[in-house]
């Protein structure tokens, strides 16, 4: 009998499409996003350890990793893109949790030189994608991040511009490749504990960061401050980046993969697509 322990790192920002926010008056969301006593707030700048847990696994070769449909979310504060299966994971060092992938979205800057909500030993960069995920009771949520630096274009950045510029109804994309975003030679991931990155800011959020980032290209960051959000004709988003909160004593954890881990390759490429730690017993 083959039994798979399969395992992900993913990322979160949690709002109604119907819900406009204004990115201009920080200081003035509600929920616990400023009160005096949210000391867990996100994002933060997040700093690499010279110390780290080394985990015996690595993300899993892929059977495919092309082909995934999905749909525009019509958000009116991000490109959000919604996977038309439902998709479980674990996470093994919280206890071997199951959790629900929900959707992935893109945070971008006024410029190229910021974009990114959480920070990286110091530097800020140009954009940000989140794949949200729930776990326990839907009430709190798992989140891996990846950062964008200005470079080549990106083909999984192309189909999700593509998809808000589409026009009329239908705004799927056929063939999304999460396996481009999160590919199987990832070796290091950071973790803390924080929030919601938009109102209300709640504080239930386990990060896990890639410090490695990957490349956008300067035109897809000028399509994305004039690209129409909601339905295709909401207002465009010049910026949608919370600023950077206080650490408040937090720690962060860091781990690395073995690189000599031997990766199964899982049959299904919905969950492959999303395995960061695949071990396999007979």
């Amino acid at each position: 009998m083959l039994k798979a322990a399969v395992t992900v790192f993913l990322v979160a920002v949690v709002y109604s499409s119907g819900d406009v926010i204004d990115y201009d008056t920080q200081g003035e969301w509600g929920g616990v996003c400023n009160k005096e006593e949210s000391k867990n707030q996100s994002p933060v700048d997040v700093i690499s350890s010279e110390t780290s847990t080394e985990v015996d696994a690595k993300f899993v070769e892929l059977s495919s990793g092309q082909g995934l449909a999905a749909t525009n979310e019509n958000n009116l504060n991000a490109i959000k893109i919604k996977f038309t299966e439902t998709i479980k994971y674990m996470i093994p060092w919280m206890e071997n949790t199951e959790g629900t992938v929900a959707q992935l979205h893109l945070h971008w800057g006024a410029q190229d030189s910021d974009g990114s909500e959480n920070w990286l030993d110091g530097k800020q960069f140009s954009a940000e994608a989140h794949l949200v995920t729930s776990y326990g009771d839907g009430s709190k949520y798992a989140v891996i991040n990846r950062f964008f630096k200005v470079g080549a274009e990106n083909a999984q950045i192309a189909k999700m511009i593509a998809s808000a510029e589409a026009e009329g109804e239908n705004r799927d994309i056929a063939d999304f490749d999460l396996s481009a975003l999160f590919p199987s030679d990832i070796k290091e991931v950071i973790t803390y504990e924080g929030g919601l990155t938009t109102p209300e800011c709640d504080e239930v959020v386990h990060w896990i960061v890639v410090p490695e980032p990957l490349t956008i290209s300067t035109a897809q960051l000028a399509k994305l401050r004039v690209v129409k959000l909601g339905d295709g004709t909401g207002d465009a988003k010049t910026f949608n980046w919370r600023n950077k909160q206080d650490l408040n004593e937090r720690t962060f954890k860091h781990y690395k993969m073995k690189t000599s881990a031997s990766a199964a390759t899982v049959i299904s490429p919905l969950l492959a697509l999303l395995a960061l730690i695949v071990n396999v017993l007979c």
